[in-house]
């Protein structure tokens, strides 16, 4: 079941990001600087539910941004990586 992917064996301790997951894949990509959809996601990473896995590392501290894409009739969310102001 999904909500119990975060529990248990699947992570070394809660609030960790597992080697090898998802999130360690797409935190991985967008840290290259690029922006990632959902549709990408499902692509390279075979990941359905980007926005679970989004929710997942924003939980673990990441900083990440989205924005909303149109086109036509039809939306979509797309996320990156916050840029920290110094």
């Amino acid at each position: 079941m999904e909500g119990d992917s975060r529990e248990g064996a699947d992570m070394s301790a809660r609030g960790q990001i597992r080697d090898g997951s998802q999130e360690a894949a797409i935190l991985a990509y967008l840290l290259t600087g690029a922006e990632i959809t959902p549709l990408e996601a499902l692509d390279k990473f075979g990941c359905l539910r980007l926005g679970a896995r989004i929710y997942a590392l924003r939980k673990d501290g990441v900083g990440i941004v989205s924005r909303r894409v149109r086109e036509g009739r039809k939306a979509w969310a797309a996320y990156r990586l916050a840029v920290a102001h110094g």
